[in-house]
């Protein structure tokens, strides 16, 4: 059984995905469950995601190209962490790739063009 309090959650890291951030840490001693709070940069509130016991997860749902704070809070019985140092991510945007011309490719050549 855990003495006191978990310490603050450490070794956050975020990959950016399509629309999606994928967040995993450390597993903390004395930790029983986690909560994630998440804002798009420059807004004043945050959003939280609890009750999470694994040491990863995916916040999904997010804008194209967007910048993210995180920070992460610890929990067990005998009560919650400190804060976490905040950490920041982006989204990403899928594009199609682009072709640099069309219908050019298994044409023949023209005459007098080397193939």
């Amino acid at each position: 059984e855990p003495e006191g309090p978990p310490p603050a959650p450490e070794n956050i890291s975020i990959e950016g995905g399509y629309k999606s951030l994928h967040v995993s840490w450390k597993k903390m001693k004395d930790t029983k469950s986690y909560s994630l709070y998440f804002r798009q940069t420059g807004m004043e509130d945050f959003t939280v995601l609890e009750e999470l016991t694994g040491t990863s997860t995916s916040i999904n749902g997010l804008e194209d190209r967007t910048e993210y704070e995180i920070y992460m809070v610890g929990h067990n019985p005998w009560g919650e962490s400190p804060k976490s140092n905040l950490y920041s991510g982006s989204t990403i945007a899928v594009e199609a790739a682009k072709m640099p011309a069309y219908r050019l490719i298994n044409t023949a050549p023209e005459e007098g063009e080397a193939m």
